[in-house]
């Protein structure tokens, strides 16, 4: 989640945010929807085999590896 409100605070126009996940999908969703009201989410295990984006990331290293690293409390 800092991640994303750093992005945010940067100046980012955020819209639509892919996450893949380990956890229960529904609980980051609902968890960050509700800390985000005006962002999209998509989170489910397996995102980067689903959404080319996520595979992109993924394959880059950037966001993605701190997404990883801080899971939610």
């Amino acid at each position: 989640m800092r991640l994303i409100q750093g992005a945010l605070d940067a100046g980012a126009r955020l819209s639509e945010i892919y996450i893949d996940t380990v956890g229960d999908p529904e609980r980051y969703k609902a968890r960050l929807s509700r800390t985000f009201p005006g962002i999209s989410f998509t989170v489910c295990p397996k995102a980067d085999a689903l959404y080319p984006v996520v595979r992109t990331s993924m394959t880059h290293g950037c966001w993605s590896a701190t997404l990883m690293d801080e899971p939610l409390p």
